[in-house]
């Protein structure tokens, strides 16, 4: 949790699972942080994180499409 806390600055975590990825067993890490899009509207951004349940490193992190237009509260 450290890890994808580290790498996507996030404030909630809202569910953890442990799931077969790509013949890997990884952490499935859904969280969420405050963002204000174009600096003006607030919304929450929804990370999903992939880490190796083994190593630890981070197998792939998906973010809103949108999410170069956010800017962190």
């Amino acid at each position: 949790m450290e890890t994808a806390n580290q790498e996507t600055k996030t404030k909630t975590i809202k569910e953890i699972k442990v799931v077969e990825y790509k013949q890997l067993i990884i952490y499935e890490i859904d969280s969420e942080k405050p963002v204000k899009i174009i600096a003006l509207i607030p919304a929450n951004m929804n990370i999903v994180s992939k880490i190796n349940v083994e190593s630890g490193d981070i197998v792939n992190i998906n973010k809103p499409w949108w999410s170069f237009l956010a800017k962190e509260n």
